[in-house]
């Protein structure tokens, strides 16, 4: 848990386009309901499409704190995962993912 309260209102778009990748992270998750562990769960169930290892709960956790930035990879997993796309979360695409 990161201990961050859910927000009373939704953001505007500006407040979207200034927050950090984190922030962002934190918004889509808590928007769609799910928990860390929801999270990591989906992006199992991603990754297992992919044949490749998925994420844990306190790689999200340092991911929406902002101590880390997911790797290219992991940030097309995140994305599918929150039904985003990697630009949304404020992060750069990784052009050989497929």
């Amino acid at each position: 848990m990161t201990g961050r309260q859910l927000p009373e209102r939704l953001p505007t778009l500006e407040e979207v386009g200034a927050m950090t990748p984190g922030q962002r992270i934190f918004h889509f998750r808590s928007l769609r309901g799910y928990s860390q562990a929801d999270l990591v769960g989906r992006m199992r169930l991603v990754a297992a499409r992919y044949r490749r290892c998925g994420v844990d709960r306190r790689q999200i956790s340092r991911w929406e704190n902002g101590t880390h930035t997911p790797d290219p990879y992991s940030r097309h997993l995140l994305a599918e995962a929150l039904g985003v796309t990697v630009t949304d979360l404020g992060l750069s695409p990784n052009p050989y993912f497929r």
